[in-house]
């Protein structure tokens, strides 16, 4: 407002969704959030939503997801998840429970199939502990073959601040990445370093995937 930025714009307008989707959420700083919040948007104008992951998650409130089906067998999982779109146009779906009571996710190569059921597949296709930001480790992230927007997420809270074990998942990793010194400062070049290198939280995207970065956390005049 005022200055051309555009306050009016939807989840789904600021990342240019098409008619149907397998979005695949990586990085750090609010991933979740974003999933249900997104699928929330895309339930309320009338599309199916899946949401689920290929890593593990915390099972979702109410508000957040009105169903969600925990089948360990694929073909059952499938039959459910019909039956519970007919229902609700927001789904959330897992393989198990870990002893700690979060929900595990489906294998990549399962995702295409599911993505059959509805319009959109929105998959948590990386973990990160809940801080700002993350280096991928060897097998992450875990992003399914047919994803069609891949979205990094960084959390700005970890802007300016130093690079360590408070701020960062792997901070020793994102280092070695992006030439950060431990206990120096993260400045937005090295978000940049950290978003696009071949080892960063993009890597592993499908070649015909497009990227768009989501910076979340913004609560202030400073932050933006």
């Amino acid at each position: 407002k005022g200055d051309g930025r555009r306050a009016d714009l939807s989840l789904s307008q600021a990342l240019s969704l098409g008619e149907r989707e397998v979005i695949s959420l990586v990085g750090a700083g609010g991933k979740t959030s974003l999933m249900f919040s997104l699928a929330k948007e895309l339930s309320d104008r009338g599309y199916g939503v899946i949401t689920t992951t290929t890593t593990k998650i915390f099972p979702p409130h109410p508000w957040q997801s009105p169903l969600c089906i925990i089948k360990k067998d694929k073909d059952e999982l499938l039959h459910h998840a019909k039956e519970g779109l007919r229902l609700h146009r927001h789904i959330t779906l897992a393989k198990g429970r870990t002893e700690e009571g979060k929900l595990l996710g489906v294998e990549r190569e399962e995702v295409e199939e599911l993505y059959a059921l509805a319009p959109y597949l929105i998959c948590e296709a990386d973990g990160a502990r809940g801080l700002p930001l993350k280096a991928p480790g060897e097998h992450e992230p875990q992003i399914p073959p047919c994803t069609t927007l891949v979205v990094p997420i960084i959390g700005v809270k970890g802007v300016g601040r130093p690079l360590s074990e408070d701020t960062a998942f792997r901070p020793e990793r994102l280092s070695e990445i992006t030439g950060l010194p431990l206990g120096g400062p993260i400045s937005p070049d090295i978000i940049v370093k950290l978003i696009l290198h071949p080892r960063g939280i993009s890597k592993g995207r499908p070649p015909h995937a497009r990227v768009i970065p989501f910076i979340n956390q913004v609560e202030s005049k400073e932050e933006l």
